[in-house]
């Protein structure tokens, strides 16, 4: 488990900017410089920790970016489908901004490794709990319930329908998916982890990938509901050392939502 760094106190008011944070850019851009300010207050008083608060500072800064670039391009796009796909890809905003961070402070990547399929993942708390299954077959069983959830509301589509969204559907899916992943596990995550406690990266990380999905247009509870999904994304990465199998998981879950129809009701 990674040590902390400084105190408890000062990890958990730094987690809520952070998340705070997300949450007024998501709801309005202007509001973002209030948490980015909070998090100029933080580098300077907090001296001896700045690589913490400036990887989490690069993050809002990169989603301020994001969507401002994202309220332009509702404005120049026509369609759906383009409109969604370009949203994604200017999350490269985001990575833009965690990448110079990184190579400021010389950050080392935890799961850039090819997955460990035989580590175990326990349920429900990941390192620890009632059932615990190799990662292979968590993600076999995890993968086959989303996609048992998804099938009544793909069935109420005529073939034609799915077959015209088939390629956007893998498109999307694997630009939100890789991307998503790299930002929140990828950077976020395996950058935390150095800083604070384990447990705490992973929660933080994955209740701030939840949230940002209200700058999507997803209501509060499901971008909350999304949350839990991000821990079981960061526990397998943090399980098999590796950012694959989440990245495959979340690209059927995106699959599922584009032919359910879910995603053109955002």
């Amino acid at each position: 488990m990674g040590m902390y760094k400084f105190t408890d106190k000062a990890n958990l008011l730094l987690g809520l900017v952070f998340l705070v944070g997300i949450l007024c850019i998501s709801y309005s851009f202007f509001w973002g410089i209030v948490p980015l300010s909070l998090m100029m207050i933080f580098i300077y008083l907090k001296k001896g920790n700045r690589k913490l608060i400036a990887t989490v500072s690069a993050f809002l800064i990169g989603f301020l970016l994001y969507r401002a670039a994202a309220l332009l391009l509702t404005q120049l796009l026509d369609g759906d489908e383009a409109r969604i796909l370009f949203n994604r890809i200017l999350l490269l905003f985001i990575i833009f901004c965690l990448m110079i961070n990184s190579r400021f402070f010389k950050h080392r990547f935890h799961y850039l490794h090819k997955p460990d399929w035989h580590a175990t993942i326990y349920f429900p708390f990941i390192w620890s709990g009632f059932h615990s299954l190799q990662i292979k077959y968590f993600l076999i069983m995890a993968m086959l319930i989303n996609s048992i959830v998804f099938i009544p509301f793909i069935i109420k589509h005529d073939f034609n329908t799915l077959k015209g969204l088939l390629l956007f559907a893998i498109g999307f899916s694997l630009i939100n998916a890789i991307l998503e992943e790299i930002i929140w596990r990828g950077y976020l995550l395996s950058q935390l982890k150095d800083s604070v406690d384990d447990y705490f990266a992973l929660i933080i990380t994955s209740i701030g990938f939840g949230l940002q999905h209200i700058s999507i247009g997803i209501p509060l509870i499901p971008s909350i509901l999304f949350s839990f999904g991000g821990i079981f994304f960061a526990g397998i990465v943090m399980r098999s050392k590796s950012l694959i199998p989440s990245i495959i998981w979340h690209f059927l879950i995106n699959l599922g939502m584009v032919f359910s129809g879910f995603i053109f009701r955002i």
